[in-house]
């Protein structure tokens, strides 16, 4: 059975789950059940934790509907599931090699947010990163200028002056390269690795 047998079976057989008999099985959160997938529990708990992490918002908070259409959801993954487990297809290679790295990388993090929970970086700590952190960038910095002109005659006078030798700042001063008043900037401080992203492109480039 393909995947787009499974869900299509899925969304045909979301309406009966909900209405099945609580019976034993397995459950998803704890005992206080809010529906039932072919005995598999989804568990009060498992649905508040859901709604939290797509709503940032406690059940409660949420419209009968949107409370509905989210149960609806967890309902039609659980019986996606069961019919993936059914075909086998959580058995596959590469399928379970994903399920792995899912399930090693929620502890990891469920461990380090615990370690960190009640450890808070010193003043002390927080200065000596930064001063890492400023350590690690480029020490050359480049200090760009650059005279903005209407049109690319006047820009060409102003590059041939300035291979003649002429001063760049006797050229940003002058007032008639363009019919309206010549507009120059001065970007200083710029780093290479941000020159890219803050550069202006002349037109010549």
């Amino acid at each position: 059975m393909n995947h787009a047998r499974i869900l299509a079976l899925a969304a045909a057989l979301a309406g009966l789950a909900a209405c099945q008999p609580k019976a034993g099985g397995s459950t998803v959160g704890n005992a206080v059940p809010v529906a039932t997938v072919n005995g598999a529990v989804i568990g009060r708990d498992f649905f508040e934790f859901y709604i939290k992490g797509i709503t940032g918002k406690p059940s409660s908070e949420l419209s009968a509907e949107q409370r509905r259409q989210a149960l609806d959801n967890l309902i039609r993954a659980q019986l996606v599931a069961q019919e993936a487990s059914r075909e086998g297809i959580d058995k596959n290679t590469d399928t379970a090699a994903l399920l792995e790295l899912s399930r090693l990388n929620v502890l990891q993090q469920a461990v380090s947010d615990r370690y960190l929970k009640d450890k808070k970086p010193t003043e002390t700590e927080l200065r000596a990163e930064y001063e890492t952190q400023v350590a690690a960038l480029p020490k050359l910095e480049y200090h760009a200028r650059h005279i903005l002109l209407a049109t690319e005659p006047f820009a060409q006078k102003i590059v041939d002056r300035l291979a003649k030798g002429e001063k760049f700042e006797d050229l940003a001063s002058a007032s008639r390269w363009t019919p309206r008043r010549t507009t120059a900037e001065i970007l200083a401080g710029l780093r290479p690795t941000a020159w890219r992203s803050r550069s202006p492109r002349p037109w010549w480039a």
